[in-house]
């Protein structure tokens, strides 16, 4: 994947140029070989920067197509950059994989 400065320059940048006004330092959220997900604190609330693998480079295509067409409650894409294979997306609250840890049933 592509070094985290040149991301996170790319995001500040959109944000900036969007309307958001940056507080504080971005933070690690999720460093994984499948995925790095760095939190914005904004003036518009929380904002998150994921960056995949190329070969997983259509979650925010499959993510924008299933809130548009279908109204499926995933987080909004707010913009892409496929050379860095990254996108921004609003809070969409508690992450999938904490609630899972709480409340799992395998039935």
């Amino acid at each position: 994947m592509t070094n985290n400065l040149e991301i996170i320059q790319w995001a500040k940048d959109y944000l900036v140029s969007h309307g958001y006004i940056l507080s504080g330092s971005p933070q690690d959220v999720q460093i994984t070989p499948w995925s790095c997900v760095i939190r914005f604190v904004t003036s518009k609330g929380n904002i998150y920067l994921k960056q995949t693998p190329p070969g997983l480079s259509l979650e925010p295509v499959i993510t924008k197509i299933l809130n548009d067409r279908f109204h499926v409650n995933v987080p909004v894409i707010l913009g892409s950059n496929q050379k860095l294979n990254c996108f921004l997306m609003e809070d969409a609250g508690e992450p999938l994989r904490e609630i899972f840890k709480h409340n799992f049933d395998v039935r």
